[in-house]
């Protein structure tokens, strides 16, 4: 059995902070981090890292909680998928049957270390490893790697060749086919309705930052776009570590969270928007099934809230009525015949149109030859 795992980073702090909360009580301890370090290596291929976990400029990063979440996953995979018990608790398996990746991101790396943490019980741990030794458990070991003593590696691939990393590695594409669909006339009339409009010009008034000037027109002051993403992660990152909302932001909760999923849902139903966001997914999905091997393997993938949007859609799934939560799970079981069963937070992926709920190789292909080509008429009209 093959399987292959996307899942979404765990809870995290806000990005940008709306207010004068104090999130230093959720933060991750140095000492943890470095444990989850030296037990799970990160291989990092980007040129520009992004900054490491810093307990004092904590936005954006995963907290206390999303880290034990994370764990409990891992632990859950093994309950569901006993076979994982051996290959995760057994260094000479561990280091050639499980295969880690992340975006460039502290805290999926983080989540994918702890989710790891979760189903390897061993107390194998990496001390420092050079150009000639490795240093594990007090021993030295000339010319070794961590796969070759038993450690596993979680790599980052560069943004612009990891399929998970769309939007960080083609940001002129993204945000080119994002303006394009923000102009068709039913992303405006959403966009522009009496009750967002109200409810933007009330948050402006509340949080003036969320007033973001654009640059083309500096002196125009119509010339802004609001900023939705910082003030659902407000309400996001505010309500899963039970920080207070003030009462006359809670009324306003659902509208901002049905809102982001409509305006996602718009950015998806694009083909050609659609298919450069899933596009190199489904190809690392593919290569993994047709890769031949006689072992057991799990393949995890660690990402984000939009990825696993991207890949629902991508999937034709037919219930998308709520955001992926911290933790979100798309899992791939794949058996010796190559039938695919999808799972979306261990329920059984229900798609449009079909009652088959099995796929083979052949529908993920098909899938991205279509997205093939609507990116090769899309290039052609550039």
């Amino acid at each position: 059995m093959k399987y292959i795992l996307f899942h979404r980073h765990g809870h995290r702090t806000p990005t940008k902070t709306l207010t004068n909360f104090d999130w230093s009580k959720h933060y991750i301890s140095q000492s943890e981090v470095l444990k989850l370090n030296n037990k799970f290596l990160i291989k990092n291929h980007n040129t520009q890292q992004k900054k490491p976990y810093d307990l004092h400029t904590g936005g954006g990063y995963l907290t206390l909680k999303g880290l034990k979440h994370l764990n409990n996953v891992g632990t859950s995979l093994l309950s569901k998928y006993p076979v994982l018990e051996a290959i995760a608790n057994t260094p000479e398996k561990l280091s050639k049957q499980i295969f880690a990746y992340s975006t460039n991101y502290a805290r999926t790396q983080l989540s994918v270390q702890s989710l790891l943490n979760g189903m390897n019980h061993l107390f194998l741990t990496l001390i420092y490893i050079d150009s000639i030794h490795t240093y594990i458990s007090g021993l030295v070991y000339s010319n070794a790697t961590t796969r070759d003593i038993g450690g596993l590696t979680i790599n980052v691939r560069d943004v612009k060749s990891c399929g998970m990393s769309f939007y960080d590695g083609y940001k002129e594409l993204a945000s080119s086919l994002m303006s394009k669909i923000q102009q068709k006339e039913a992303f405006i009339a959403m966009d522009s309705s009496p009750k967002i409009t109200e409810l933007k010009n009330e948050m402006i008034s509340r949080f003036p930052s969320l007033k973001l000037q654009l640059p083309s027109l500096p002196n125009d002051s119509k010339s802004f776009r609001f900023d939705w993403l910082t003030l659902f992660d407000y309400y996001k990152c505010h309500a899963a570590h039970d920080a207070p909302i003030d009462d006359d932001m809670i009324i306003h909760e659902q509208t901002v969270s049905s809102f982001m999923l409509h305006r996602f849902h718009m950015y998806y139903s694009d083909p050609h928007f659609l298919a450069y966001a899933s596009q190199s997914m489904l190809n690392d999905i593919i290569k993994v099934i047709k890769k031949e091997s006689s072992r057991d393997e799990l393949h995890v993938f660690s990402c984000h809230d939009v990825t696993i949007l991207a890949l629902l859609h991508s999937l034709s799934a037919k219930d998308i009525s709520s955001w992926p939560p911290y933790g979100a799970t798309l899992l791939f079981e794949i058996n010796s015949e190559n039938e695919i069963k999808i799972y979306y937070n261990d329920q059984l992926l229900e798609r449009k149109s079909t009652n088959n709920t099995l796929l083979t190789i052949e529908d993920l292909q098909n899938i991205n030859t279509q997205n093939d080509q609507l990116i090769q008429q899309h290039t052609s009209q550039l």
